[in-house]
């Protein structure tokens, strides 16, 4: 399998089932424009039972469903690794980059606790590879990641922290976003009951020796959920 021999972008983005909206697709292809991916994963990209879109803008799709998909430019080297529901493999060169989105049910816990511990496992037996994990996670890995009304939510369980943390440890990963100023952390912001639920929910998980040797640099993007719209999350990019 090729490396690439120059750097690319990754952008990780929840589309809101968007997708197959004009006036959203065209801000999302003018954005698109403006931040260059070579590889751009979505959850959540179009309504379910809608045919998949072949391509945005200049980008191909690789594969993907109404949960996860995966579009990227012709001359990136992107091969499918694996495709579940709600999580999608591909690999670029020696990396294995993977789309997830969880499930986002108060009563999807033990469904969020299964897929975490499937990642650590898989994540974990082939190391040889470098791993990304990116995508909506629909937990707050901490309890300053999820706020309601200024305080801690009660949505996410301990059982689903541990998980998460030993995804962390089994894979060798970095939440990368973790150590962003509190007020530029969260990644979803929605009016309930007239006040403010927040959460830090849209992550990139970088394999630690991409982090050690300077090969990941890891941004957010607020404005696609603000003033010309064309979602609900921030978009998460990585450069590799």
């Amino acid at each position: 399998m090729s490396i690439p021999s120059q750097p690319f972008r990754v952008v990780s983005l929840n589309a809101n089932k968007r997708v197959q909206s004009p006036p959203s697709l065209a801000l999302l292809t003018a954005w698109l424009v403006k931040v260059r991916p070579g590889l751009l994963l979505l959850q959540e990209p179009w309504p379910h039972g809608r045919e998949p879109s072949a391509s945005i803008g200049s980008l191909s799709r690789v594969a993907g469903d109404s949960n996860v998909a995966a579009f990227a430019e012709a001359a990136l080297p992107v091969v499918v690794v694996a495709h579940q529901p709600r999580w999608l493999t591909v690999g670029v060169g020696k990396h294995r980059i993977h789309n997830v989105y969880f499930p986002a049910g108060r009563s999807d816990a033990t469904a969020r606790v299964d897929l975490l511990d499937a990642l650590a496992v898989g994540v974990a037996g082939e190391r040889v590879a470098l791993h990304l994990v990116l995508g909506d996670f629909n937990m707050a890995p901490k309890a300053e990641d999820g706020v309601f009304d200024g305080q801690p939510t009660v949505w996410t369980t301990k059982r689903e922290r541990a998980a998460f943390e030993r995804l962390l440890a089994d894979g060798g990963l970095v939440d990368a976003t973790r150590t962003v100023e509190l007020t530029e952390r969260f990644t979803y912001e929605r009016l309930r009951g007239g006040k403010v639920s927040q959460y830090r929910c849209d992550l990139a998980l970088v394999d630690r020796r991409l982090i050690h040797v300077g090969a990941a640099r890891v941004g957010m993007d607020h404005a696609v959920r603000s003033g010309e719209a064309f979602t609900d999350h921030s978009a998460v990019l990585v450069d590799l």
